[in-house]
């Protein structure tokens, strides 16, 4: 039976503001309209016009910074995403979340980058909030960041292409790595990981990148449930006993394939930390998809050391693979098929003083297991998955995929991936379900206005309809979002 929020979706985005539409939605959603998430919607759909006519007169991107004339020194950008999230059951152990819940987020980026000649700076200030979420919804610091700084660096850089560029950071940056998997700028989620420190950047014309860094990861606020019901701004921070530091080369080793290497380490002694001191090595080799050609992915990473808590430590010794192949069809849509195998290892005993499941450090998860957000059933810890995902092109600037997964535990004592759902006797089986998830993204006015929607459906397994604190629902998430980029 199709959930009762599928319907208005389209109509939520388009209409949200116009009162002779309020008829036509469910009473459920009619809170959500007289918040001031309709009129930022309108804004964005108005800018959205603007943008969209200016580009078809240039037949270009609209810019701020040319708009406002700035000076070649100067750049100025930004984004405006509004999404609305909706979801019928519910795979979440805890009992304060409701199984049906549906809100509005939005996140507004404004970015200034300063260039004199290699001497320059960068600041981003970041807005991230949500419209409509009550007491039962799902709520933390991935939803809600109002006001604060995403990035405050300066930097320095020397050198040429072709003997090596160097570059130094300073202050608070972002920081995007590889395939993402364990380091990642986040793009779907509402809120984004930060880091206050140093880093070291290296580039040769050869396609040798070195990125090095010691930082210390920022704390999202505010922490308070009510806080964050109110969007109450709070300073971000940092806490001096939690330190993340790494090293990551790449290389390519011939025209089509590119090698990764890296190390990651992780101390976190603070007091509402969660007690981490682990280092992650591994490595990814990987070919890009190209028409009527086989592309490839593998990663591997390994992760030692001891997590705990005040009472307490474990050694840690767990692992995570990943691999897959693909190849683009020559034909109408340009349709590409990739089957895909993931496998992170999971705890096989509570008792014994051991850790085995893996943690994805402060990597991100939608590219390959489904949206987020209000959702995110699956996660890269205690996962035995493959999945079979096509993506098509019907015509230019639509994307459109689909996929579907199957879900294992790698440990039936251990955890569920995502939720908090466990059965520590391992009785309740280790088939967490299937998801079936699509996508379509339109890029309205290329690189100005993209609209997206969405969804997923978990067919819920023997795990999650048998283990003790397990609700047995099936769950089904739909979204629409609309970008504007400036």
């Amino acid at each position: 039976m199709r959930p009762a929020w599928f319907g208005p979706t389209i109509d939520v985005l388009w209409y949200g503001h116009c009162r002779r539409r309020r008829a036509m939605i469910p009473t459920p959603l009619r809170r959500v309209y007289r918040t001031p998430s309709s009129h930022l919607l309108c804004a964005v759909l108005a800018c959205s016009g603007a943008a969209l006519s200016a580009q078809q007169e240039q037949q270009q991107p609209w810019r701020l910074d040319k708009a406002l004339g700035t000076p070649d020194w100067l750049k100025i950008s930004g984004e405006v995403r509004l999404r609305y999230e909706g979801i019928e059951g519910q795979f979440r152990a805890n009992p304060r979340i409701g199984s049906s819940d549906h809100y509005f987020v939005s996140r507004s980026i404004l970015k200034a980058e300063l260039d004199f000649d290699g001497i320059g700076a960068v600041v981003e200030g970041m807005d991230s909030r949500h419209y409509g979420a009550g007491t039962r919804s799902f709520m933390n610091t991935s939803v809600v960041n109002p006001v604060d700084f995403l990035q405050a660096h300066a930097k320095l850089s020397f050198g040429e292409l072709e003997r090596g560029r160097h570059t130094i950071k300073a202050g608070r940056s972002t920081i995007d790595l590889g395939s993402r998997r364990l380091v990642a700028r986040n793009k779907f989620r509402n809120t984004i990981n930060a880091f206050d420190g140093v880093e070291y950047e290296y580039e040769d014309s050869d396609g040798n990148k070195l990125h090095a860094f010691w930082n210390l990861p920022v704390r999202r606020k505010p922490f308070r449930l009510n806080d964050l019901l109110d969007n109450e701004a709070v300073l971000d921070d940092q806490d001096r006993e939690n330190q993340f530091y790494g090293a990551f080369f790449e290389t390519s080793v011939s025209e089509q394939d590119k090698l990764e290497v890296y190390m990651y380490g992780l101390d976190e002694q603070g007091q509402y930390s969660l007690r981490r001191n682990i280092y992650t090595p591994g490595l990814r080799i990987l070919r890009a998809p190209a028409k009527e050609a086989v592309d490839y992915e593998f990663e591997a990473a390994g992760q030692f050391g001891e997590v705990g808590s005040l009472s307490g430590r474990q050694d840690r010794l767990a692992y995570f693979f990943h691999a897959s192949v693909g190849y683009t069809i020559d034909a109408a849509w340009s349709p590409r098929v990739r089957l895909a195998w993931d496998y992170a290892s999971g705890d096989d005993n509570p008792n014994d003083g051991d850790s085995g499941r893996f943690d994805t450090l402060f990597g991100a998860r939608r590219f390959e297991y489904g949206p987020t957000g209000i959702y995110g059933a699956i996660a890269r810890a205690n996962l035995n998955s493959p999945e079979i995902r096509v993506i098509t092109k019907p015509v230019k600037d639509l994307n459109w995929m689909v996929a579907a997964r199957a879900v294992w535990l790698a440990e039936d004592t251990d955890f569920a991936p995502a939720g908090g759902v466990r059965d520590e006797t391992g009785n309740s089986g280790s088939h967490l379900g299937e998801q079936l998830e699509t996508r379509l993204r339109w890029d309205i006015a290329p690189k100005n206005v993209r609209v997206e929607v969405g969804g997923a459906y978990l067919f819920a397994g023997d795990f999650l309809k048998n283990a003790p604190n397990g609700r047995g629902e099936d769950v089904a998430y739909a979204y629409a979002q609309v970008f504007l980029y400036f």
